[in-house]
């Protein structure tokens, strides 16, 4: 076959998901190969020869997968580049240049998923930062300093998740939380102070038979 044909046997292929980029051989993996893979799955970048990776082949790979941006040579991980990445993976925050990363990157990948939190510099994790993980997903907890929690951010807690009161510290349990956390789900007033249960139980107007807490 000639290279044209060869090229167009190996993109109707990969079309038809009958191959991937990585069993084409090295020789093959023309710029219209690549750029075709790419284009049907992202990840195909990791494939792709250094030769034939250019800016605009990075961009279609993250804005289909961004976890792709693992694969960006990094002269190629510029701030468009990277935040097309975030915005469609949050994890991908993970492969943010230091150079690049600021405070907009962060609010896009904290506000699709809390837990990317966890790939955050210490000195961005601000309490705006680190609430707007928060209200995205408790699993961002984990990841907060102890140092930036406020009472309305153990509101917006125990209002997400009501067991999440066992992680709000004894001296923080006031009873608006309380209430709120047992209103949310029932199980969470196993973790309110002994003294409050009772007015807790009285003022969220509990009523559960069933419920072994309540006695």
């Amino acid at each position: 076959m000639s290279i044209l044909e060869t090229n167009q046997y190996y993109i109707n292929e990969l079309k038809a998901g009958r191959i991937e980029l990585s069993g084409v051989p090295i020789k093959d993996r023309t710029l219209r190969v690549c750029t075709t893979a790419v284009q049907i799955n992202g990840m195909s970048l990791r494939d792709v020869p250094h030769t034939m990776c250019d800016e605009t082949m990075c961009f279609i790979a993250v804005n289909d997968d961004g976890d792709a941006l693992q694969y960006v040579p990094h002269e190629f991980r510029t701030y468009h580049i990277c935040l097309t990445a975030v915005m469609c993976y949050a994890g991908a925050l993970r492969d943010v240049p230091a150079a690049i990363l600021n405070v907009d990157i962060i609010t896009v990948a904290v506000g699709k998923d809390g837990e990317s939190l966890r790939w955050v510099p210490n000195e961005y994790r601000s309490r705006t930062v680190c609430t707007i993980a928060l209200i995205c997903d408790t699993a961002a907890v984990p990841y907060i300093p102890e140092h930036l929690w406020t009472v309305p951010m153990y509101s917006i807690l125990v209002n997400k998740d009501g067991n999440m009161l066992k992680c709000v510290p004894m001296d923080m349990r006031s009873l608006k939380i309380c209430i709120d956390a047992v209103l949310n789900d029932l199980e969470a007033l196993q973790y309110v102070p002994e003294e409050m249960r009772r007015g807790v139980i009285n003022i969220a107007d509990i009523s559960d038979v069933n419920n072994p807490i309540i006695d």
